[in-house]
């Protein structure tokens, strides 16, 4: 915890608790502090306030970034603007919220231990199989590549005792050699293999083949051979030679690796539809119960004007209306923000269409929307995709674009959705962007792409300096006609 009011930190500390959290803290409220906390101990989670003596939440950042530690960071504070919390959002904060409303802290928590949890699992998943590439590459070393060679025509094969040692068998010397090793060639395969030599032998120049072998031990073990055509002793003898590895470990991993993506891009799915289920409740929560009462309370105070005389009070009534009026419109613009309404009973077009225009709007921009979706609802999933990449793009666009205006096109056909945004902006350096990406520097078109990859989407991005940026979005989505 980065926070240097004891009682704030008790409150935090208490709330968890009764959410049923076991809790074991440090409380820290300069940088060396939080260096030796995370040096010395392991730790799950960094709560830190906003505004400390000689000391804020971007530099806590900072810090745990400096550390290589991959730990949720999430801002607790009682003085934060929305523009403030998204910087910190893509400096790489991972979540905000007041001090006022500690009830979203738990959910927030156990949302990012899970999506940690995600990102612990990719490493260990990537780990794995780099080790077991590893382990194949000190094997072929150590039992080397089996070899084979054929002078043409009618010249007798030569193989390498390492080939016969990868199918199991005693070496066979002479022409018997290549039947031998073919008696172990999986008899589904062995005609691929057959046909391959023969169109080496015909002219072909290269020829590579994968295919299994049953071993003496009686596995079941899948093998690589890369062959061509080469010259003998003499350079007018054609000669044939072959490489043949055994690739059972690559493919087990590579297989092995598929599957955990799967579980993964699963865990991330589910991740997801949490995080939309709780800004669905969130923005709700916002509009119904906050914004409603905020609204109870300027009529009141509207009412109190005509029963009050000319003079100071009238004055300070004025202000309460007008700061009532402000803090209204920030929360209906959070609740719009976390869930637009639109998407539950418009469509995704009129949706997109909306939060385009209201955007830009805001921004002075012009807009040119074009819409060819017609009258259908599009699965929630791909929908809210769809819009939290249009959201993503057009904030991106208001601020670091300078544009003038903005065009979108929107498309469906042949079970996909297909999106563009593009801007006469001044562009960016699109390779150095992605350099920075890789390197935790900036997280926006990661987040794009990964969000459109975990449901089977593609983002393109056409950027170069002064010459505006292009985005499109294809998505798979099954389209449902609206009822009538």
């Amino acid at each position: 915890m980065v926070e240097d009011s004891e009682s704030d930190a008790l409150l935090v500390l208490r709330a968890l608790r009764r959410a049923g959290f076991a809790l074991r803290h440090r409380r820290v409220e300069d940088g060396a502090g939080m260096r030796a906390a995370l040096a010395g101990e392991r730790w799950d989670v960094v709560l830190s306030d906003f505004n400390l003596p000689g000391f804020d939440a971007r530099s806590a950042l900072a810090e745990l970034h400096a550390s290589g530690l991959d730990l949720p960071f999430i801002v607790v504070s009682g003085t934060i603007g929305d523009e403030t919390a998204i910087e910190l959002m893509r400096r790489g904060a991972h979540d905000y919220l007041m001090k006022e409303n500690l009830a979203r802290l738990a959910p927030a928590i156990e949302r990012e231990l899970g999506e940690a949890r995600v990102r612990a699992e990719r490493r260990r998943a990537l780990a794995a199989l780099h080790d077991s590439e590893a382990v194949l590459r000190e094997a072929q070393r150590i039992g080397g590549v089996g070899q084979w060679r054929r002078d043409l025509p009618g010249g007798a094969p030569w193989c390498s005792d390492t080939l016969f040692a990868l199918f199991g068998m005693a070496p066979v010397a002479g022409e018997d050699a290549l039947d031998a090793l073919l008696t172990r060639v999986h008899p589904d395969d062995l005609g691929r293999l057959l046909q391959a030599h023969r169109e080496l032998a015909a002219g072909s120049e290269r020829v590579e083949l994968e295919y299994r072998i049953v071993h003496a031990d009686g596995s079941l073990r899948y093998v690589l051979e890369c062959a061509a055509r080469s010259r003998g002793v003499e350079a007018a003898t054609p000669r044939l030679i072959g490489t043949v590895h055994d690739v059972t470990a690559q493919r087990a991993a590579a297989e092995a690796l598929r599957t955990a993506n799967a579980r993964l891009r699963q865990m991330s799915l589910r991740v997801l539809d949490a995080q939309e289920a709780e800004r669905r409740a969130v923005a709700y929560e916002l509009h119904d119960q906050i914004g409603q009462a905020l609204t109870a309370v300027k009529l009141d105070l509207q009412a109190m004007t005509p029963h009050l005389d000319a003079g100071p009070a009238v004055a300070r009534l004025a202000a309460a209306i007008h700061t009532t009026e402000e803090a209204l419109a920030q929360v209906r613009g959070l609740s719009l923000n976390l869930r637009p309404p639109q998407l539950d009973y418009m469509g995704l077009e009129a949706s997109l269409r909306w939060h385009a225009e209201r955007e830009c709007a805001r921004a002075g921009l012009a807009l040119d929307f074009a819409g060819s979706v017609g009258e259908f609802k599009a699965e929630e999933r791909c929908a809210i995709v769809c819009f939290r990449l249009l959201q993503e793009a057009l904030t991106n666009v208001v601020r670091h674009a300078a544009a003038k205006r903005v065009r979108i096109a929107l498309s469906a056909a042949d079970g996909r959705l297909d999106l563009e945004i593009a801007d006469d902006g001044r562009g960016f350096d699109l390779a150095r962007a992605r350099r920075r990406m890789l390197e935790g520097a900036s997280v926006g078109l990661l987040g794009m792409e990964e969000r459109a990859a975990l449901i089977g989407g593609e983002v393109h991005i056409d950027a170069a300096p002064g010459a505006g940026t292009r985005i499109r979005v294809s998505l798979p989505c099954t389209a449902h006609a609206a009822a009538a």
